[in-house]
């Protein structure tokens, strides 16, 4: 129904012409690559053919690209290159000019961060010992003692003064924190070494900084103007690097794009087959670009290109593009959750557009609440480039409709009767949800609306079928022809009881269009064989497979019947739901005084958030298992044809 036509595509000739087709294939973003033995499964010559495996020149190229971007902080992302006219010789030049000039800078700007960071740290460490009052000068000019400034952990500061009595050991705390005591240990100068291990154990970690007669103001002073002065470095490396990224920044993108486009172009040859001097490649183009794809590579010498019909392909299943209008482009997002279809399959994704936005709105009706949605998914489209946002905007109007059918504003239910009366010239609005006699009328109604469609599903399951020749299953399977007569006739039967008390339950009845359609479905496989020659009657074993039947068409296809019709009950439900909900919040809001219009504002966005959410999951569950299941083949694989992107 929506799915784009699709072509196979052999390409022969030399492999002196390999890289130009394969970025002609990958230039025109319409070819996808397969493995092209597959397509010659009967070539005489089969074991003659070998595979071309190189491995990818422009992935390390990339690579460094990617590093020096991240090092400068540059965003990458593709560009337009259409007029952008460069070899590999142009790329490899260009890494190298940008190896030597970006990364040159940065990695000089890393060295000055992590000198900066050095000092900062240095005076943190330094702090402890400032304005302590200490002569250092006497401590660094002791000439049978040394020491060291530095920290030890609180638990072995407390280890040392409970633990050891030994008069060398001598620690002087000056300042602690929460992990450390800050301050200097001296020793003699014999027993130096001993002592360095001893409180090395113990986690000791001395200071560097303080030492060569430097008082630690002083080496406050220093480190300070050290900061100063490679902070002034600092800014004027990242000054160089702006300018640089402001000059270079689209060649860079540029340069980045075409590297992505070589990369992706010789991926392609992963698929290429080779024998003696020539080669083969086969994929699949979108009809619509296979025309122009051949010309361009028959304008290459010795290449030969045929372009034939998927049917030509038997035994591939040939991938699937959908192709929808705008209005319902957005919900392919949905009919991908579930699976892709096959390519002779029907799409999904028009009913599922058309069901799930009436769906959401019957069950989401508030014309408030409704515009809030659209506008929501209007900007989520539009700042956030969301395709969700795209499906909120048709669900947020089709709630806004209903909200006008229900009457309800916001959860004010006859916030619209001056709109009735005076405009419509309505008594009252069409439709109270609150009344006691509005519920049963709302719940039939949603067992009608399920009923109708799960025929539209079984109808569509039919077409199917015919679409993919498997005629078998379109007129004896339960969703086929004979399911259709059996559903029809009991919903039929059912309604003009119930609405008209008419009773069709005669034995004609019974038999023509209830007990025969299910003793046809019952024995699908031999009737399928007997008219349409599928097998053979002799595989069948008469006792497991009519036991096996029964249990199925019973447990199956009946309850199946009746259990997704009865699911569709939870629209009615919902718009009780909802109505009930909002019922709640005006009543908290007229018992919070002050606060009223607080409350009815706080409530709407609860409700909104919390049903509008269970909402749509409820309408995606309707559409995957009611009614997916019962037509939809997601068999399926995308089509993907070879573009520049990363990864």
């Amino acid at each position: 129904m929506a799915v784009s036509k699709v072509e196979v595509v052999s390409i022969i000739g030399l492999m002196s012409n390999l890289d130009l087709v394969v970025e002609t294939c990958g230039k025109s973003q319409a070819f996808q690559p397969d493995n092209a033995l597959s397509f010659y499964p009967n070539h005489k010559n089969l074991k003659e053919f070998s595979s071309v495996s190189e491995k990818n020149p422009f992935d390390s190229l990339l690579q460094v690209l990617k590093n020096i971007a991240k090092l400068i902080d540059l965003e990458l992302k593709t560009v337009d290159i259409l007029d952008f006219n460069v070899d590999v010789d142009d790329i490899n030049e260009f890494v190298r000019y940008s190896q030597e000039n970006f990364s040159g800078l940065s990695d000089k700007r890393e060295e000055i961060l992590k000198d900066i960071g050095f000092f900062e740290k240095s005076l943190v460490e330094i702090s402890h010992f400032v304005d302590k009052n200490m002569n250092f000068d006497e401590i660094y000019d002791c000439k049978y003692l040394k020491s060291r400034f530095g920290c030890l952990p609180q638990e072995s500061f407390l280890k040392i003064q409970d633990s050891f009595a030994n008069p060398f050991i001598l620690f002087f705390p000056f300042s602690t924190d929460q992990n450390y005591y800050w301050g200097v240990y001296f020793c003699t100068v014999e027993n130096s070494q001993d002592i360095d291990d001893i409180f090395s154990s113990f986690g000791f970690k001395e200071l560097k900084v303080l030492g060569n007669h430097a008082t630690p103001e002083e080496r406050v002073k220093e480190a300070n103007k050290k900061i100063k002065e490679l902070k002034k470095e600092l800014s004027k490396v990242e000054s160089e690097i702006l300018k640089f990224v402001s000059i270079n920044k689209n060649r860079f993108l540029k340069f980045y794009t075409k590297l992505l486009q070589f990369k992706s172009c010789f991926d392609i040859k992963r698929y290429v087959y080779n024998y003696k001097d020539s080669f083969i490649l086969v994929g699949w183009v979108l009809k619509k670009e296979a025309k122009k794809l051949k010309k361009n590579l028959q304008s290459i010498n010795s290449v030969e290109v045929s372009i034939e019909n998927v049917k030509m392909a038997s035994g591939h299943d040939p991938p699937v593009k959908l192709d929808n209008k705008s209005v319902f482009k957005p919900f392919e997002l949905f009919t991908n959750m579930y699976g892709i279809p096959n390519y002779d399959a029907i799409d999904p994704t028009p009913l599922l557009a058309i069901t799930y936005t009436l769906i959401f709105g019957m069950m989401f009706g508030d014309l408030g609440q409704g515009l809030v949605l659209a506008i929501a998914g209007f900007l989520i489209w539009k700042k956030k480039k969301l395709e969700i946002g795209k499906i909120l905007i048709p669900c947020g109007l089709s709630a806004t409709f209903f909200g006008i059918v229900y009457g309800s504003f916001f959860g004010f239910e006859h916030a619209l009767d001056f709109f009735y009366k005076k405009v419509l010239g309505m008594h009252e609005k069409p439709i109270e949800i609150m009344e006691v006699n509005t519920t049963n009328k709302l719940l039939i109604f949603s067992i009608c609306i399920g009923s109708v469609l799960l025929f539209t599903s079984m109808i569509f399951n039919i077409f199917s079928c015919i679409k993919r020749n498997h005629i078998a299953d379109a007129v004896f399977s339960p969703n086929g022809v004979f399911g259709v007569i059996f559903y029809s006739s009991l919903i039929s039967f059912v309604s003009i009881y119930f609405f008209k008390n008419i009773n069709l339950f005669s034995p004609f009845y019974v038999f023509v269009f209830l007990i025969i359609p299910l003793v046809c479905i019952l024995l699908q496989k031999p009737l399928s064989i007997l008219f349409f020659k599928k097998g053979d009657l002799k595989d069948i074993k008469w006792g497991g497979y009519l036991v096996e039947g029964f249990l199925e068409l019973l447990f199956e296809t009946i309850l199946g019947y009746v259990s997704n019709t009865m699911s569709f009950l939870r629209i009615g439900i919902y718009i009780l739901v909802h109505a009930g909900m909002m019922s709640v919040v005006l009543a908290l809001a007229e018992m919070s005084n002050n606060f009223y219009w607080g409350a009815i504002i706080f409530g709407n966005i609860v409700v909104m958030g919390l049903e509008g959410l269970l909402v749509g999951i409820q309408v995606l569950r309707l559409e995957f298992y009611e009614m997916f299941n019962r037509f939809f083949n997601d068999q399926g694989r995308n089509f993907e044809p070879v573009t520049i992107k990363d990864g």
